[in-house]
């Protein structure tokens, strides 16, 4: 069965992926490509709506970059002498501009003009943990049309409570930060549009009681430390996904019971070992569990069967 899945999965992905080269135009330019090639390349491909220009060295775009009315998605990482109000006053110019990736630039602000990005849906800012995030939010907030913010890796300890005033905000990657005290979780609590929250490799080890104050629908905590969640979690609501994977659990929490829209479960890469009876007995939203990789003894493996008959999915 496992091997089943993973040759799905795998088709599945490359067909998105062709999906995904066949719905846009886009270009990679290696670290060996010069400004002048990237706009005599820029003027031989007006269509592009997606361009890669990681690691060029980069401090501008380059001259013809404007007429790229089409552009959607611009990837800048790796370029750590960025000039930015010169950048975001180029990029104001293009109407469809809605993804833009400034990972690993070294930045320590985001100039005040990158709200003139009316369009921008999705920025990433991950690998950048000398930026200053207090301004960073309040520039932010006055881009109505951004949903997604990448800010994985950058040594966050605190969020700045302004994050809040990110009121679209649907998607928030915190990967690779110290997201893990009670303060934190209040703070995020107060984001009612948020979904999808990414707390993976966190350093948690106890989750805090607030996490029961989230609203998202789907939430991931996989590598971190956790070993009990807290009854608390009950109250994500809204939550029908849930990622607990290359955690502490030695058994199947039975709090997830409780959690009354949960449909899908992974939480694989655990050291649990027992299936609680609470499973049998009690009813429950899941439709869907991934347990791979656990210790589990073969009566526990009986027992999860017996449990869980009827699921679309029960990955052992």
């Amino acid at each position: 069965m496992q091997n089943t899945l993973t040759i799905s999965k795998a088709v599945l992905y490359f067909l998105f992926f062709l999906l995904g080269l066949s719905a846009c135009n886009s270009a990679y330019f290696g670290k060996t490509v010069g400004l002048s090639q990237l706009d005599s390349k820029i003027n031989a491909a007006r269509k592009l709506t997606r361009l890669d220009f990681r690691n060029q060295n980069l401090t501008q775009l380059p001259k013809a970059f404007s007429s790229y009315k089409n552009l959607r998605y611009l990837n800048l990482s790796g370029n750590g002498s960025l000039d930015l109000e010169a950048i975001f006053s180029t990029l104001s110019a293009l109407p469809k501009l809605e993804v833009l990736i400034l990972d690993s630039c070294r930045i320590k602000t985001i100039p005040k003009t990158i709200n003139q990005l009316k369009k921008l849906k999705h920025l990433s800012v991950a690998k950048n943990p000398k930026l200053n995030w207090g301004n960073l939010f309040t520039t932010l907030s006055e881009i109505e049309q951004l949903e997604r913010l990448n800010l994985s890796e950058n040594n966050i300890h605190k969020l700045a409570k302004n994050i809040t005033q990110l009121r679209h905000l649907k998607n928030l990657r915190l990967s690779g930060n110290y997201i893990n005290t009670e303060t934190n979780f209040e703070t995020l609590a107060f984001m009612p549009h948020l979904k999808f929250l990414w707390l993976d490799n966190n350093q948690i080890k106890k989750l805090p009681k607030s996490v029961g104050k989230l609203q998202v629908k789907e939430l991931y905590l996989d590598s971190n430390s956790i070993k009990i969640l807290p009854s608390e979690i009950r109250n994500c609501k809204k939550m029908t996904v849930l990622y607990l994977g290359y955690n502490d659990f030695e058994e199947l929490p039975k709090e997830l019971i409780a959690i009354p829209h949960l449909h899908f479960l992974v939480i694989n890469k655990n050291k649990i070992k027992k299936i609680p009876m609470a499973f049998e007995q009690s009813k429950y939203s899941l439709k869907a569990i991934v347990l791979t990789g656990n210790p589990l003894p073969d009566k526990e493996k009986a027992l999860a069967k017996k449990c869980f008959k009827g699921f679309f999915l029960l990955d052992m």
